[in-house]
C-alpha cells in the first residue's frame, strides 16, 4: 500500500493500484541514464554515487514539471551484475565518460556451477562468483550503494518527489540465464531440467527477503519483480509453467506479504499469458510492460483486475516528435485509463530522448483530465 500523504500524486498513485477513480491519470518518469542527460550530469559521475544519481532524477523530475513520480530514485550498475550474474561495462572505465553502460553476458557459469550452489547454498556462491569471475570489490560495491539507501529517501523527500520503489526481486530464472547466457540456459533446461529446477528450488528460499525487508525499512512503496528474459514469447509453453511462473506467484506473495506492491516489470512480450495473471491479487500489482506485450489486450483481460502501467515506446520518444508523443499518449489515456493506469515509457526513457518529448508524455495525461 503506497504511504499515507495529503499529496494529491500520491493519492493518485494509490487509487490507480487499487483501480478506484482518479482525477488525472498519473504519470511516472522511468529514464536513470535520461535523467543524467536532462540534468547535464555525466554518466560516470551520475554511477560515482547514489545520491548524485538521486539528484539528477530530482532535477530531471522538476524539469518535466508536471509528472506524479519517478519509479526509482536511484541506481547503480552493480544492481545489475548482482541480478543477472554478468559483468558490466562502466563509462569511465571501460567506456568513454559518458558513454551508457553495456551488460557483458559472457557465460561466466558453467553446469558444474549447479551442484556447488546446491552444495555451499545461493549466498556464497553469489558473492564468490561477483568477487571472483566478474570484479573483485563488486559485492562491496553493491553493499555500500544498498546502505545509501536511507539518505535517498530523505534526499527524495526533501525535494518532494514521490517515487515507486526501492528494490529490485527477480526469480531464479533470470540469475541463472544471465550467468550461463540465454541459450546455454535453455539448452541446460532440455538437458539437465530435473537439475535446474532443485537449483531453483533451493535458492528462491531467502533469496530476496533482505530486498524486501529493506524496502519496507525504507518505507517503499513498491518493490520490482522482475521479468525479462522469462518472458512468454522467449520460452516454450511447458518451461514457462515449470521454470517461471511459480516462481512469480512465490514472489508476488511475498512481496504482498510485506504490505508492498509488487511492480511486475515485465519486459518483452507476455500476452500469451495474461490469463494467468489473473492467479494474482486482485487491486493489489502493477502491470508495467515495455511495448512489446499488447497493452489492449491486458486491458481487456486485466482491466477490473490489475493496474498496468506503460507503454510508451522508446522509439517513439527518442525519434517522434512532442505531437507524435502527445498523440500517442492521448490514445493511451483514453483507450487503457483513467481507472487503474499509469502512464509511463515502455521501460526505460531513452538517454537521448529530448525533454520536449518527455513534457509531452505528461502533458498528454494533464490536458485529458482538464
Amino acid at each position: 500500500m503506497i504511504a499515507p500523504s495529503n499529496d494529491p500524486r500520491w493519492e493518485r498513485l494509490r487509487k490507480a493500484v487499487a483501480l478506484e477513480p482518479v482525477d488525472k491519470v498519473p504519470v511516472c518518469l522511468e529514464g536513470v541514464a535520461w535523467s543524467a542527460r536532462v540534468a547535464g550530469m555525466s554518466l560516470e559521475e551520475f554511477l560515482s554515487d547514489p545520491n548524485k544519481a538521486t539528484q539528477a532524477e530530482i532535477d530531471s523530475f522538476k524539469l518535466v514539471g508536471n509528472a506524479d513520480c519517478v519509479n526509482n530514485p536511484t541506481f547503480a550498475a552493480a544492481t545489475l551484475s548482482f541480478m543477472w550474474m554478468t559483468g558490466v561495462k562502466r563509462p569511465g572505465f571501460e567506456l568513454g565518460p559518458d558513454e551508457p553502460w553495456q551488460v557483458e553476458e559472457s557465460g561466466l557459469m558453467t553446469p558444474e556451477d549447479y551442484d556447488t550452489i546446491l552444495e555451499v547454498g545461493w549466498p556464497a556462491f553469489q558473492a564468490q562468483f561477483l568477487n571472483e569471475r566478474i570484479r573483485p570489490g563488486l559485492l562491496e560495491e553493491f553493499i555500500a550503494f544498498l546502505e545509501k539507501g536511507p539518505s535517498v529517501i530523505e534526499q527524495v523527500t526533501a525535494a518532494d518527489m514521490p517515487y515507486l520503489c526501492f528494490a529490485v526481486i527477480i526469480q531464479p530464472f533470470e540469475s541463472l540465464c544471465g550467468g550461463r547466457t540465454f541459450t546455454q540456459f535453455i539448452l541446460d533446461l532440455y538437458r539437465t531440467p530435473d537439475k535446474v529446477e532443485q537449483v531453483m528450488q533451493a535458492m528462491l528460499p531467502g533469496m530476496n527477503d533482505a530486498a524486501i525487508a529493506g524496502a519496507a525499512a525504507l518505507g517503499s512503496p513498491g518493490v520490482w519483480v522482475g521479468g525479462w528474459r522469462s518472458a512468454s514469447r522467449m520460452l516454450a509453453q511447458p518451461l514457462w509453467d515449470r521454470f517461471v511462473w511459480p516462481y512469480v506467484t512465490e514472489l508476488v506473495a511475498q512481496v504482498d506479504a510485506a504490505g508492498l506492491i509488487p511492480i511486475l516489470h515485465f519486459d518483452s512480450d507476455w500476452t500469451r499469458d495474461l490469463p494467468r495473471l489473473l492467479e494474482l491479487p486482485a487491486g493489489k500489482c502493477i502491470l508495467s510492460l515495455d511495448s512489446m506485450t499488447d497493452i489492449r489486450k491486458a486491458k481487456e483481460i486485466l482491466g477490473d483486475h490489475m493496474c498496468i502501467m506503460g507503454d510508451v515506446p522508446p522509439a517513439l520518444l527518442s525519434s517522434g516528435t512532442p505531437e507524435q508523443v502527445y498523440e500517442h499518449c492521448s490514445k493511451l489515456v483514453a483507450d487503457i485509463g483513467p481507472t487503474g493506469f499509469i502512464l509511463q515509457s515502455g521501460c526505460d526513457i531513452p538517454v537521448d530522448a529530448p525533454l520536449a518529448n518527455v513534457k509531452a508524455m505528461s502533458d498528454a495525461a494533464a490536458d485529458a483530465a482538464s
